[in-house]
């Protein structure tokens, strides 16, 4: 563990934290509110970012503290089974529960003027590069606006990074309000807090009419304009703004999502995690996939970039589902469509 910069406190309290990600590893036909997906081969995460902010009150002068700490919760060499907890929800909906564990957070010298705490915190299967590893937070505004860089090695991970986001609200107070209670000389966390993930899952799904088949198929798929080799909101998942797509941007990633397979030819399903970003202009997310495709009886293949143009919600990335249907066959530069659901 270690915090962004050293401090000496004449006193300090421990509060134990804990934390739900919807990390199921198993079949489910239901979601949770802010779940882009089921039935994923999801990690579990191995690091978490806790960031805690402490508002004092005292006859009126209010002063703020901001602390935060990366834990590697595997640690000691500690298995799956050591950090997580299995849980189920009255939704049958499968969790992995994050066992209790204990923080240090800087104290003053009279704790009853504490106001708020409140906890902001994310989670990663790979250590995450934070913005604020050299500039520490000094704030609850600054620690919103933290980020994360997404590299290209990272993008095959976008599907396990959790956070909670900041203007989700339970009873008109962010949901990371903690109330801290003293029981028996220690402190203790009023509640869990629930991580949602931060990336969109992308679900394509195609089907080629049988009356077409001997006529279409379909190659490939690639996804373009992702955001990346850039920075991320970690807890304003539905507020980051890209560039738009231009044809000089290639392919990321560069590997297909689909290749030419018998298996595919006339229907299937891909998906992919992307984090959602609005454009400048336009104040949209825009989705870019090219589908590939083959008129065998002309034997040339037609690229279609299909655009999907879907409205962030307030709080939860969007999960977004797209059908290919097939009303034409593919000739010169006719475009299919994409509906979203």
């Amino acid at each position: 563990m270690f915090s962004c910069k050293d401090s000496v406190e004449t006193e300090s309290i421990e509060l134990p934290l804990q934390f739900v990600v919807p990390a199921s590893q198993e079949l489910s036909p239901r979601r949770i509110v802010g779940d882009p997906g089921f039935a994923e081969n999801l990690e579990l995460p191995h690091w978490a970012y806790i960031f805690v902010v402490l508002k004092y009150n005292n006859d009126g002068v209010v002063t703020e503290k901001v602390r935060w700490q990366a834990v590697n919760l595997y640690t000691g060499g500690k298995t799956d089974a050591d950090v997580w907890q299995k849980a189920t929800t009255l939704d049958d909906i499968v969790y992995y529960n994050k066992v209790v564990f204990v923080e240090p957070i800087p104290g003053t010298p009279n704790i009853s003027t504490l106001e708020t705490c409140h906890v902001y915190a994310a989670m990663s299967k790979s250590r995450l590069a934070l913005s604020c590893n050299n500039n520490s937070p000094e704030t609850e505004e600054d620690v919103k606006n933290v980020t994360f860089t997404v590299r290209n090695e990272l993008q095959g991970e976008l599907q396990d990074i959790y956070s909670t986001p900041y203007n989700y609200y339970e009873d008109g107070k962010y949901y990371g309000d903690v109330k801290m209670q003293f029981v028996a000389d220690k402190f203790y966390a009023n509640k869990s807090l629930m991580l949602y993930h931060v990336a969109s899952k992308v679900d394509l799904k195609w089907n080629v009419p049988d009356d077409k088949q001997t006529q279409l198929r379909i190659t490939e798929i690639r996804t373009k304009n992702l955001f990346n080799n850039d920075q991320a909101y970690l807890f304003r998942p539905t507020e980051n703004v890209h560039a738009e797509f231009t044809a000089a941007d290639g392919y990321t990633p560069a590997a297909a999502l689909v290749s030419n397979s018998e298996g595919t030819w006339w229907a299937g399903r891909t998906y992919f995690y992307t984090i959602p970003y609005n454009t400048p202009s336009e104040g949209i997310f825009p989705v870019h996939a090219d589908v590939k495709m083959l008129n065998v009886i002309e034997n040339n293949e037609y690229t279609d970039n299909l655009r999907m143009e879907i409205k962030n919600p307030d709080v939860f990335v969007p999960w977004v589902r797209g059908q290919l249907n097939f009303s034409t066959v593919l000739t010169g530069d006719n475009s299919e469509t994409l509906t979203v659901e």
